[in-house]
């Protein structure tokens, strides 16, 4: 675990881990800049990516519940995130409530993205489980954009595999399909949502929309 103090906000660099199993914790972190990532790894090495966190989020928010880690914790991008200790939280529990009540609404969020990937890699294609993931953090990212804009994601193609479930090779031969129906697009490390609704399309329905339905 980092020796981080509390109410104070933090830098952390890019793939610079901030936990690790069996971490205890007395902090959650609030991310005010960049992107986070909690993985497990498996026997043969491969890397499952189980959680994206971005601005706005608490990083492992059932911390309060139980504070131990039981996977890692990476920085995608450059992260700016505030330490807040758990002992504070409970503590103020009484006091100010909404702080509580605020992270324990981000545990829910959590619960909910949880059971809506377990849904996509178990009952859908590779098409469908890539676009369901950019679709869910596009939403979350025009959500906390002020002003609408919504900037490239920073997710290379092994982060993408790492998450869906299908090898690098495939999340390319996906997003090459994607660019050239110009529903994104795929610079470097990064992915552009251009079309959202013929990716929502594909999201829910698991075809591409005839030329004319969206």
């Amino acid at each position: 675990m980092l020796d981080i103090s509390d109410a104070t906000a933090h830098a952390f660099s890019r793939r610079q881990h901030l936990a690790f199993p069996d971490d205890r914790m007395e902090y959650i972190l609030r991310i005010e800049a960049g992107w986070l990532a909690r993985y497990t790894r498996l026997a043969s090495g491969q890397r499952q990516i189980t959680a994206i966190y971005l601005p706005g989020d608490y990083c492992e928010p059932h911390w309060i519940i139980d504070p131990t880690s039981t996977e890692w914790i990476v920085a995608l991008t450059p992260v700016k995130a505030t330490a807040v200790s758990l002992e504070s939280v409970m503590l103020d529990a009484g006091t100010y409530p909404e702080h509580t009540r605020r992270i324990l609404a981000d545990l829910i969020r959590v619960l909910a993205r949880q059971s809506s990937m377990v849904v996509a890699l178990g009952r859908k294609s590779g098409v469908e489980r890539l676009s369901a993931v950019i679709l869910e953090l596009y939403d979350r990212v025009v959500a906390m954009a002020p002003d609408g804009e919504v900037e490239a994601m920073p997710l290379t193609q092994g982060d993408l595999a790492d998450i869906v479930g299908i090898t690098p090779i495939h999340v390319n031969r996906i997003l090459k399909e994607l660019r050239g129906r110009q529903v994104l697009e795929v610079h470097r490390g990064a992915v552009t949502v251009t079309d959202p609704e013929t990716l929502r399309f594909i999201t829910v329905n698991g075809y591409f929309p005839p030329h004319d339905a969206i």
